[in-house]
């Protein structure tokens, strides 16, 4: 496992083959404060990156494990496969000092973009956020779930439900004019 030093890459490290990254994640790296029932089970990193120039990167990766969380509709605990992959791009900051930060236009590609710091290049945000966005927003337990049956305040079951509503009876000798 590693700690969260070891997810800064020196840029001299980087051969031209690349650097590759194989790891187990040390789970209580990454801890939300306001969901003390979400739990990271076996985290793994498979990446590469590779020097696209002088100063800019690129990190390739594929985090895979199993996180404990409640489901949303029924608030059973349940444990869900995590699999996401993703690419981040690591640049120099800008060295323009006459170009202020909100002085220039972002493009799509920006979205991806991390800046080497003066320790090297930091992977870890980038991978703390990506398995972050993994988790749904709506976790659901499976199809099994017991909550996604005909929910009893939707029922229609009452003695007009199978009454047409005549307020709308007007309607059917309505012809439109050409």
């Amino acid at each position: 496992m590693k700690n969260r030093s070891e997810f800064i890459i020196s840029p001299e490290e980087i051969r031209e083959e690349g650097f590759r990254i194989d790891s187990k994640l040390d789970v209580s790296m990454i801890s939300l404060e306001d969901d003390a029932s979400l739990e990271f089970i076996d985290i793994n990193l498979y990446g590469k990156i590779i020097r696209i120039n002088s100063s800019e990167y690129i990190f390739e990766a594929k985090l895979s494990g199993f996180c404990k969380l409640n489901c949303s509709f029924c608030l059973e605990l349940f444990q869900l496969c995590l699999e996401e992959s993703f690419r981040v791009f690591f640049l120099s900051p800008l060295q323009d000092e006459g170009i202020k930060g909100d002085e220039f236009e972002l493009v799509s590609r920006d979205l991806e973009v991390s800046d080497i710091t003066s320790e090297g290049i930091d992977l870890f945000p980038s991978i703390r956020d990506h398995l972050l966005l993994s988790i749904p927003v709506q976790p659901r337990c499976g199809e099994a779930c017991k909550n996604l049956t005909k929910p009893s305040s939707f029922s229609v079951d009452n003695e007009d439900s199978h009454s047409i509503d005549n307020r709308w009876s007007v309607l059917k000798d309505f012809k439109l004019k050409k």
